[in-house]
């Protein structure tokens, strides 16, 4: 079994446009080592030895994004959206988010 090691970098970024506030981060994963990892998964109990299962192979070099808007619509209420995503050639994860907030 083969070891799978990540490094991350980036730039984040927080600032106000108008009555939004934007925070968000643009970088780039690397994956170094065995990027075709198998997992042994079995049960304790089990008498017989787990099975292998194959990872989706990790991309040498990939994109990762996130961009936040959150907006103050009065003192106790606030909506907030957002999306994440981590792009490359053969890994594409994308998440998007929303959520209101009300304070009592």
């Amino acid at each position: 079994m083969g070891s799978l090691t990540t490094a991350v970098t980036g730039l984040k970024f927080n600032g106000e446009v108008g009555s939004f506030t934007l925070s968000g981060l643009l970088g780039a994963r690397a994956a170094l080592g065995d990027r075709n990892v198998t997992a042994n998964i079995g049960l304790a109990a089990a008498q017989t030895p787990g099975n292998d299962i194959l990872a989706a192979p990790a991309d040498r070099i990939s994109a990762n994004l996130q961009l936040n808007a959150d907006y103050q619509i009065a003192d106790q209420i606030s909506f907030s959206i957002g999306y994440s995503g981590l792009l490359g050639d053969v890994e594409q994860r994308h998440t998007a988010k929303a959520t209101s907030s009300i304070e009592f």
